[in-house]
């Protein structure tokens, strides 16, 4: 699957963890601000602590700036070949015993994490 995974699908993966743990954030922001209600009506001036208005433009502030942060890098990450990443990760493995070694960029990072997670959701499918 990671090998043959159209970069769509790389894409929509990372952007859906990404955008899961940003809407996690934002409920317990919601939940804190509904809770501190008080605290925060003396520090806000000309808005209420429960304007929706805000609290919605901030939310979707958050999640617009968490979904392009996690866009560019995981659309960097599916357009590199994850062939040339396994070499390279191999080479590197075998030459352990140099003291210098160069490592692996985000991008490869990305696309070797994915395809863990493939050869994982693979053996599962199989059993």
């Amino acid at each position: 699957m990671a090998l043959g995974a159209p970069r769509g699908q790389i894409v929509a993966r990372f952007l859906k963890q990404g955008l899961f743990v940003s809407a996690l954030g934002c409920i317990a922001g919601l939940a804190l601000a509904a809770a501190f209600n008080q605290v925060l009506a003396g520090m806000l001036y000309g808005v209420s602590p429960s304007d929706g208005i805000t609290l919605s433009a901030v939310i979707l502030m958050v999640l617009l700036v968490t979904g392009t942060a996690y866009l560019l890098p995981s659309v960097r990450a599916s357009r590199v070949d994850p062939m040339q990443v396994l070499r390279e990760s191999r080479k590197w493995r075998r030459k352990r015993d140099s003291v210098v070694r160069k490592p692996l960029s985000p991008h490869q990072l990305l696309v070797l994490r994915f395809a863990r997670f493939a050869e994982i959701a693979q053996s599962r499918n199989q059993v």
